[in-house]
This record gives structure tokens, sequence and C-alpha cells, in this order.
């Protein structure tokens, strides 16, 4: 899987594959392994290269505050950037959407079906990957015209989930 995320004016790209019970991150020419040992909402315990690091975070507005070792790292979520820009830039708009995966995961919950009349920002699922919940929210205004997958399925990113118009 590969992200980006902004720290100050620096854009990263950082790949994540996941190995057995382990993932190895990849940000240039740097890689780390990690397992996760305790995972809640806000915190994760995680071995990191046979260290064990409490890592505290929290979202909002678009991005990550990261609190380990003493430090506090704030970065963009690009993936989550893009999905406000486009809720603000079509909130007004009629026509269709097209809700896609952001990232490759499993689909936890719809709250939606073929149908349903939706409003901007309503929640329509989440995707777990890498055991974070990820809501995704209606972009428009409209009707569910077409569910393209089921709860427990897995998707890729860029596959269309929800198609609205």
């Amino acid at each position: 899987m590969e992200f980006e995320y902004k720290t100050a004016d620096t854009l990263h790209s950082v790949s994540i594959e996941k190995k057995e019970d382990a993932y190895v991150i990849s940000t240039g020419d740097d890689s780390i392994t990690i397992s996760p040992r305790q995972l809640l909402p806000n915190f994760m315990s995680l071995d990191i290269d046979g260290k064990t690091t409490k890592v505290y975070f929290a979202r909002s507005d678009g991005k990550i505050y990261v609190f380990i070792n003493g430090y506090q790292y704030e970065l963009l979520d690009i993936v989550r950037e893009s999905q406000t820009t486009v809720s603000k830039d079509h909130a007004h708009m009629e026509g269709e959407a097209e809700i896609s995966a952001p990232m490759p995961g499993k689909i936890l919950k719809i709250f939606v079906k073929e149908g349903d009349e939706i409003k901007v920002k309503q929640k329509l699922l989440i995707v777990e990957a890498m055991k974070m919940e990820n809501s995704i929210t209606a972009p428009i205004d409209g009707t569910v015209k077409r569910i393209n997958f089921k709860e427990g399925d897995l998707v890729d990113t860029g596959q269309p989930i929800i198609e609205i118009e």
C-alpha cells in the first residue's frame, strides 16, 4: 500500500507491506518492521524493530497528530484532504458521484442501501485498513444508485464502492 503525508512543507511517500504478523514500512531508503501488540481507537502499542513503543494519535480537520517517544508530529493526511476537498467542491452540485476505496482494506459497515436519499457529509461506510477504521462520507446530496460490494468484502484503492446520482 502506498500513502502520501505532508509534514510542514515536505511531502513523504510511505510504502507499507504486510509480512506475516508484521508490517514493513518504507520511506525512501529507510525501512522499519512493526508488529502491532495492542490497538485501541487512539492508542497503539507497537513492537518496532524489537522495541516496544507506545503511540498516541488523534485526527482533526484532515490532520493526524502523532505522539511518540515524547515528540509530537502533525501530518496532513493527503487521502482525507482530497476527500474533504471533493466534498467541499461538490457540496452544492447536482449530478453523479462515485465513492471509491481510498486505500486497500475491508468494508466493515455500510450505512446505506440502494435507493436511499443521502446528504453531503452523511456517513456511507467504514473501511478498515491496518486495523484502523476510516469513515467515508457523501461528497454530494443524492440517491444511492448502486452498491458494488457488501460488508466483509476486500477492496483495493480506487475501486468504486458506491454510485450516487
